[in-house]
């Protein structure tokens, strides 16, 4: 995928684009293009598969990374934005529909913007000092310039330790900050200005249609989102595991379009059965099926890596590095991000979808579910660490807080922090080599899925209605996330609980069960950590004796495994070692 970084001062040199380019041409093939004007500077790194992007008048500069579906694929994007710009500066934003990243710079006005789409999957983070803005698609970048602190952001790591990703417009650094989806930031003399074009909150929830019509409006947008993806691309790769969105995608270019595809499957650590299941959902649909094995030395290879790659903040998917390493590159890939989260109503079990407008309630059932204690975690710190890593819940509280009443708002909240936040990094980072497409983001299906009751999506399994509508003989078999079942699990699982009062340690044991299937160490593996604790350095405020003996000892828990993520990235982006 495309990148951009840029810097917006009083003078700006080719040198301090060069500074912000360089770690983000590392693993990557990319090719550049420099736009300078006095105080404007931006460099896109693109892929030679793609188009430069890069149009100018006598009044504005437009740099685009990304993709549009509704426009025409001989136009120029840039050029056609800059036609739009000119005649009604920003208020087009909010018709666009993609995933996309767009620098302006108005030089009448000497003011830079900086615009994402609407569910901001391609990241772009910036810091700022008053009179000088950087950006750039990847923190790493910014915080090559030495004008950027590299204070720590431990707000940012009590979340990840609670969550596993970070919430909000946070990152690992207090000065460096993501920007939120849907936004327009402005820079003017000094000062920014941040406004949002559009909100997952001004889709109104539909009660007046029945389940027939949620069915079939589903499937007829599944099917114009897959095809408006697919226009003008050749022989991609589909993604393709267990689960429903994959088995969608794949189903979809099959029924839908008349391109060639192949699909690619891998290890998953909770998904043994994926190789059996894709293939066999493969051959049902006649295309290729190439399965990518681990190697034996997986965590010698690709633990710090994935931290380098997505610089910490998602420790999700670490397996799919095999399946990006294999890829020769710019490839186009089917992503099927975000599609589970907006039609299946995740994180709502049983009765659950009631409290979604009461926040200490939701914000409780959601870190019973998906949360985690990082009191394990803390030990490995000083007090004054400890302190810092406190409320995790209380974190969660806030962001869901932040969300207007709305009977969609565990769908938006997830879709605003653990979408953007997390998973959006395996696509732009772990596969930065490919193109990628993601038909489940298009603007009318997020809208439609947003507008669906909850308890509609939940207790009438929507989803799964829609694919047995659309695919009945590839929905006969069988899969890894069958609602249904899996409800009727935890049903049982939570009603013996509550009546024993072990819930809530229950959850706990669970959860780390979770993580330990999750984490599984083989031997080489604990060597390799072994030898890479060695050669860490190890701050004051975390506590070396504690962690040498979990190193002696191969203690390798869940809360051990993070410590080590921490200290792995503060070597890496705190003191640019190992």
């Amino acid at each position: 995928m495309s990148k951009i970084c840029g810097v917006i001062e009083d003078e700006v040199k080719k040198d301090d684009l060069d500074v912000l380019v360089s770690p983000m041409e590392k693993f990557r093939n990319y090719q550049k293009e420099y736009f300078l004007r006095e105080n404007f500077g931006i460099c896109r790194l693109f892929l030679k598969n793609e188009t430069s992007e890069i149009a100018e008048n006598d009044n504005f500069t437009v740099v685009f990374s990304g993709y549009l579906l509704d426009f025409k694929k001989e136009t120029n994007t840039a050029g056609e934005i800059l036609k739009l710009f000119s005649e009604r500066k920003t208020d087009f934003i909010k018709e666009l529909n993609g995933v996309f990243n767009i620098a302006i710079y108005d030089k009448n006005n000497q003011t830079g913007y900086l615009i994402n789409d609407r569910c901001g999957v391609s990241s772009l983070y910036y810091s700022s000092n008053h009179k000088r803005l950087i950006f750039a698609s990847e923190v790493k970048s910014i915080i090559q310039d030495d004008s950027v602190s590299r204070g720590i952001n431990w707000e940012a790591w009590r979340d990840y330790f609670s969550f596993r990703y970070i919430l909000g417009e946070k990152t690992f650094f207090k000065n460096i900050k993501s920007l939120s989806n849907a936004s327009i930031l402005a820079f003017c003399k000094g000062e920014i200005k941040i406004e949002n074009y559009w909100d997952y909150n001004s889709v109104k929830i539909d009660r007046k249609h029945d389940i027939s019509y949620f069915v079939n409006e589903g499937a007829n947008l599944i099917k114009q989102a897959v095809q408006k993806t697919a226009r003008g691309v050749s022989s991609p790769v589909c993604f393709l595991s267990g689960g429903y969105d994959s088995r969608c995608l794949a189903s979809s270019l099959t029924n839908y379009t008349d391109i060639d595809y192949t699909t690619y499957t891998t290890e998953h650590p909770t998904g043994e059965n994926d190789p059996i299941i894709a293939k066999q959902v493969a051959d049902k649909l006649g295309v290729k099926n190439i399965f990518v094995k681990h190697p034996a030395d997986f965590y010698k290879k690709y633990f710090v890596k994935k931290i380098e790659l997505t610089e910490g903040m998602s420790s999700e998917h670490i397996w799919s590095l095999p399946l990006a390493e294999y890829l020769k590159g710019e490839e186009t890939i089917f992503d099927g991000l975000a599609g589970d989260l907006l039609l299946k109503g995740l994180f709502l079990d049983n009765d659950n979808y009631k409290y979604i407008n009461r926040p200490n309630k939701l914000a409780q059932i959601i870190f019973n579910q998906c949360g985690c204690s990082s009191f394990f975690i803390k030990q490995f710190f000083n007090k004054k660490i400890q302190k810092e890593l406190k409320g995790g819940k209380r974190s969660l509280k806030d962001e869901l807080d932040k969300i207007p009443k709305n009977d969609n708002k565990v769908s938006i909240f997830f879709a605003a922090n653990r979408t953007r936040n997390c998973l959006s990094l395996i696509s732009g980072d772990i596969f930065a080599n490919q193109i990628k497409r993601f038909p489940f983001l298009e603007s009318k299906l997020v809208e439609f899925s947003l507008s669906i009751p909850p308890e509609i999506k939940v207790k009438d399994h929507i989803y799964l209605k829609i694919l047995q509508n659309s695919f009945p003989e590839i929905m006969k078999l069988s899969s890894t996330n069958d609602k249904r079942k899996s409800e009727k699990i935890n049903i049982i699982f939570e009603d013996l609980m509550i009546k024993t009062g072990l819930y809530s340690f229950s959850r706990t044991v669970f959860k780390n069960f979770f993580f330990a299937k999750y984490f599984t160490f083989k031997q080489s593996d604990i060597l390799y950590i072994k030898s890479l604790v060695d050669k860490l350095e190890i701050p004051d405020y975390v506590d070396k004796e504690k962690i040498l003996s979990y190193t002696k000892n191969s203690r390798f828990d869940f809360a051990f495994f993070s410590v080590i993520e921490f200290l792995v990235w503060y070597n890496l982006f705190c003191l640019k070692s190992i």
